[in-house]
């Protein structure tokens, strides 16, 4: 090694001592410039940090770096009887950010430790990870005296997304911490089980506002059509932000009557509300919103206070209804002519495109049930919306969507 290299890779790891945090933040970055066993071995040091941010940079600077050799590292520091809770828990959190699977086995195996922060920092990073072996180690955890863990756990449960979490997890919307309430409600949206729908409709009847908004929020994740009314009667709430969060979950669950409602909150007296109402006619590409929203484009000159202005919002749901209206009109004219695989894509573009990184592993990897329920849902809604007679009866078009259902179950 030069001289002119071993003195940066001095200056750096002393950088790396600093008091200020954005100091050692920027050591970490350049010494992932320099690269070399010499500079990994310097931002290894860092993984000790007591600043997450700084621990943070350092874990995703090493990811792509020396991965496998980090993870090794810090699955020791797990297991080292003689290491301090404090920096096992640091490890935990860095491996939560490297979603390390080498590491769940250790983690679980300290869910029953008595430090809180090494018990918090287990539970983030077993969520991070997103392992299913976790899930009946956490749902106890549920019911911990410490409504923090209990948040954590519920939050895990929900970035693990195992449905053996919805029963467990549905007492808790009721939780005498209505923080854990809210983790709640959101965990049970990303579980999309119709188990949890009508627990979260009920609880709409609550009085806690951000309660409420998580609950809207979790309804909007399940995007079930059974949450519609009660949603509508709430763009009634004396609470304009109740009503914004309303708006924009009508736009996440779509649907004919969620339109409507939509195109009459574009005249609500809050400027937020008919911004997120522009906003969420706009995700469900109702070509019959657009009278309206062309009206509130020329005429709303109201902005937010983050200054966002509904005219732009308003223009936004403009384009993106044109969009799928070229889409609609790409498949009426195309689909004869598609792969099964290229039929698929378009129909998830035009009623589901968050579905789109699902059918890149088709051909890669099997299916997972979930998968398949969730790519044949958006068919179904094609095939309802558009795939039938008068007489409900499938139209040349409905009867290649079954085929497509059918051809689901097959890859």
């Amino acid at each position: 090694m030069d001289n002119n290299l071993s003195s940066q890779l001095e200056e750096f790891a002393v950088a790396l001592k600093s008091d200020n945090i954005e100091v050692r933040r920027q050591a970490i970055i350049s010494l992932a410039k320099i690269g070399g066993e010499n500079a990994i071995n310097i931002i290894i040091t860092a993984l000790n940090d007591e600043e997450n941010s700084v621990r943070e940079k350092a874990v995703t600077v090493l990811g792509k770096l020396a991965a496998r050799r980090t993870i090794k590292l810090l699955v020791n520091r797990l297991k080292d009887k003689d290491e301090s809770e404090n920096e096992k828990s640091k490890a935990a959190w860095s491996l939560g950010l490297l979603k390390a699977k080498l590491a769940v086995v250790p983690l679980i195996n300290m869910l029953d430790n008595e430090n809180f922060q090494l018990r918090d920092s287990v539970l983030f990073a077993l969520g991070q990870i997103g392992d299913k072996r976790a899930v009946e180690q956490l749902i106890p955890l549920l019911n911990d005296n410490n409504r923090w863990i209990r948040d954590r756990a519920a939050h895990s449960l929900g970035q693990i997304g195992d449905k053996r979490a919805v029963e467990p997890l549905i007492p808790l919307l009721r939780d005498e911490s209505i923080e854990v309430g809210e983790t709640v409600a959101e965990a049970l949206g990303k579980l999309k089980d119709e188990r949890a729908v009508q627990p979260l409709i009920e609880q709409l009847e609550g009085n806690d506002e951000r309660l409420l908004c998580s609950v809207i929020y979790g309804l909007g994740l399940l995007g079930d059509a059974r949450a519609i009314e009660p949603l509508v009667k709430m763009l009634e709430s004396e609470n304009s932000y109740i009503r914004l969060n309303v708006a924009a979950t009508l736009g996440m669950i779509g649907g004919t009557r969620a339109s409507t409602a939509l195109n009459n909150a574009l005249k609500d007296q809050e400027e937020g509300v008919r911004y997120y109402a522009a906003e969420a006619l706009g995700n469900i590409g109702d070509a019959q919103s657009l009278i309206s929203l062309e009206e509130l484009k020329k005429t709303d000159k109201a902005e937010l206070p983050n200054g966002r202005k509904v005219k732009d919002a308003a223009s936004r749901a403009i384009k993106k209804i044109h969009t799928r209206q070229a889409k609609v009109s790409f498949i009426e004219n195309n689909w004869e002519n598609l792969t099964e695989l290229d039929l698929i894509r378009q129909v998830i573009l035009k009623r589901d495109p968050r579905l789109l990184p699902t059918l890149d592993i088709i051909g890669r990897i099997a299916l997972t049930d979930d998968h398949r329920e969730d790519l044949r849902g958006a068919i179904l809604d094609e095939f309802l919306g558009v795939g039938l007679n008068k007489d409900d009866e499938p139209n040349s078009y409905g009867l290649r969507l079954e085929e497509l259902i059918d051809y689901l179950g097959h890859v």
